[in-house]
């Protein structure tokens, strides 16, 4: 029998509970062998986008946590955001940006949200993602927005961006003053280079920050 634990634990349980119990007759020892290393190595893990979920319903979340859990449901749920239809929550999907991929894209730049409430957050990187998505657009690239490592080199680069924007007009990040921005970026790049082939995300935020700082000028800046 695998699985000792658990009837122990049934045992223990306050009232009685009916548990389903599969049992297998005459195995050989090859057979027994065989069965302990399927269970063991071929059972379906519970998907990391779950286990944030439970953690959420169990309520351990920590405060770092529960910011990000609730800037991504802003995310997937207000009619005004940019990745509306574009984000799965419990389960990696083709085509989809996971709670897991959106966690550790935002925990990179984690130190500029400090205090902020979920809705700030999610009010200054929506606008920023719209931005960066008429980019993408501008090279007929908007799709790509959900590749993971386009989406984590560009989460990356959005305290690059949010410096410039704050310098400009004072902490104004709108949509408008983003794109002043990411304009001339995007404009210097290609389209294989939203993402390029087989480069992780480090690799990408470097090659875009250095493009976003390719061609600055002090009179582009003063009179943009």
């Amino acid at each position: 029998i695998d699985g000792q634990h658990r009837v122990y634990g049934f045992n223990l349980a306050m009232r009685s509970v009916n548990v389903p119990v599969v049992v297998y007759n005459k195995l050989t020892r090859a057979q027994e062998c065989q069965l302990f290393m399927d269970i063991n190595t071929k059972q379906r893990p519970v998907p990391p986008e779950l286990l944030l979920d439970i953690r959420r319903l169990s309520e351990t979340e920590s405060a770092a946590e529960a910011l990000l859990h609730n800037v991504f449901d802003l995310f997937a749920s207000d009619a005004d955001s940019v990745l509306v239809g574009l984000l799965s929550p419990s389960e990696r999907r083709k085509g989809k940006i996971s709670r897991v991929t959106f966690n550790a894209a935002l925990k990179s730049i984690d130190g500029a949200f400090v205090d902020a409430a979920p809705v700030d957050v999610y009010h200054v990187l929506n606008a920023y993602l719209k931005a960066c998505v008429g980019g993408l657009q501008f090279h007929g690239a908007q799709e790509n927005i959900v590749n993971p490592a386009l989406f984590k080199a560009l989460i990356l680069l959005f305290t690059n961006v949010a410096e410039r924007v704050s310098d400009r007009h004072g902490g104004r990040y709108t949509v408008q003053n983003f794109e002043e921005v990411l304009g001339p970026f995007f404009r210097k790049l290609k389209k294989g280079d939203l993402p390029k082939p087989a480069t992780g995300h480090l690799a990408l935020y470097e090659n875009y920050r250095k493009a976003l700082s390719s061609g600055f000028s002090l009179k582009q800046w003063l009179f943009a």
